[in-house]
């Protein structure tokens, strides 16, 4: 079937439940091809700073192998992470408010 080809599908068109409505091949195609998005979005902010207290970055709260590891994960992996840093993040508010006057 070539691009200029045409096929119906069903969906909303014109405002008309049930209307069919035209696309082109290569546009469905493209739409099946287009990258996903990852299911588990990264923690960092852009605040790229190593702490030599805690060995945790400044911004996102990994170390450096959770980092250099993220791309590499599943997402139930990049999820564990995530939850880690809830966990740190809980700590070191809890020590900031200890320290406040």
């Amino acid at each position: 079937m070539s691009d200029e080809a045409f096929t119906e599908i069903e969906g909303r068109a014109g405002g008309r439940r049930g209307a069919a409505q035209s696309v082109t091949t290569s546009e469905a195609t493209q739409a099946q091809d287009a990258p996903r998005a990852p299911g588990v979005p990264s923690p960092c902010i852009d605040v790229c700073r190593m702490n030599p207290d805690t060995q945790w970055c400044d911004g996102c709260l990994r170390t450096i192998d959770e980092i250099r590891a993220w791309s590499k994960l599943d997402d139930d992996g990049k999820r564990a992470i995530w939850a880690e840093l809830d966990l740190r993040h809980a700590s070191l508010m809890e020590k900031r408010k200890a320290a406040a006057p």
